[in-house]
């Protein structure tokens, strides 16, 4: 005997499978790019695929609010800002899409002092090993390592965004990330008598990892909060790896 509870039940059921049937699903798209572009990538490249793509949210790497320079391009173009090509795309795309939402995911941090003391440390470092005298075995492990770091940043440098993002070229820095820590690391600490200098590449080692970390857990609390949207994530070259790993 059907009675009125099971065509209540009957009813709650079929409400819900309905709503699961046509739930919209939350898409998301991860961009690796060259924030200062190169000779096969400019912001109008970037600009094309963003457009392609017409994403609901657009996630880009900084820390504060998107807020809308006027006149970016004329500054470009006359040398008086150097803005990143996301910058550049991002505030061509809001221009004609002005329901697109843009939001920061990267940690606070003096961004033009870290970069400029990341170029010092790392040329330093690098520049040291490469005149230390090292054992057979050692510097043919040298030798690999600083390969596969030349081979990565000419692609950075000359190739255009589809070669860039395919994972044969952006896995390369997952690799020289770990190499980082189980052969450069151990090789300073071995040959390199500068202590501040080793203790200062440490510790970017660990930034960078925590730094990733931040990013992923933004990343996710933005899927969480636009379900069903269409997001667009853009992130320097050498972070698209950790976030496609653990997204």
């Amino acid at each position: 005997m059907v009675t009125l509870r099971h065509i209540l039940l009957l009813l709650l059921i079929a409400t819900r499978l309905h709503g699961q049937a046509y739930s919209p699903r939350t898409q998301i798209r991860i961009i690796g790019t060259v924030h200062s572009g190169n000779s096969q990538l400019s912001y109008r490249n970037l600009y094309l695929v963003i457009q392609q793509y017409k994403p609901d949210i657009i996630l880009y790497e900084q820390s504060t609010r998107y807020k809308n320079i006027i006149g970016i391009r004329t500054a470009k173009a006359l040398h008086i800002s150097k803005p990143s090509i996301e910058k550049l795309s991002i505030t061509k795309y809001k221009k004609n899409n002005k329901k697109c939402i843009i939001l920061p995911y990267d940690t606070a941090f003096t961004r033009r002092k870290y970069i400029k003391n990341y170029i010092k440390l790392y040329n330093s470092l690098y520049n040291k090993l490469d005149n230390a005298v090292m054992t057979t075995d050692d510097s043919l492990l040298y030798s690999k390592h600083i390969k596969l770091r030349n081979n990565y940043y000419s692609n950075i440098n000359n190739q255009n965004l589809e070669l860039l993002n395919t994972i044969e070229v952006y896995s390369m820095s997952d690799t020289l990330n770990e190499q980082g820590n189980r052969i450069v690391l151990p090789l300073a600490k071995k040959y390199l008598l500068d202590t501040l200098l080793i203790n200062n590449y440490e510790t970017d080692l660990q930034f960078w990892i925590l730094r990733n970390n931040y990013m992923v857990s933004q990343i996710k609390n933005y899927i969480e909060v636009y379900e069903g949207k269409k997001i667009l994530v853009l992130t320097g070259l050498n972070h698209k790896y950790y976030l496609e790993k653990y997204l």
